[in-house]
């Protein structure tokens, strides 16, 4: 699976959810998938199991590729950070 980053970008402005939103010029290179070999760096990283704004498919994919120690927990039942609906 490949993350498409614009697609979550625009998920969040269309919902108005409280996010960080990446600017329309934000840098490809700059994306998780697209950094994650870089880090050498021990990472943990934590998912929601329910989460549509990043599936765990996507977060799964992102730590494959991360060189360092790491570690990666899925939540159960739980979506992406504090949802407000």
């Amino acid at each position: 699976m490949s993350a498409n980053y614009e697609g979550i970008r625009d998920y969040w402005v269309k919902k108005d959810k409280h996010a960080v939103n990446l600017p329309s010029d934000y840098k490809t290179d700059y994306y998780p998938i697209n950094i994650a070999d870089k880090v050498n760096k021990p990472c943990f990283m934590i998912t929601g199991a329910l989460d549509k704004v990043t599936p765990p498919e996507g977060a799964e994919e992102i730590y494959a590729k991360l060189a360092g120690e790491k570690e990666i927990w899925i939540v159960r039942n739980a979506g992406h950070g504090v949802e407000w609906d």
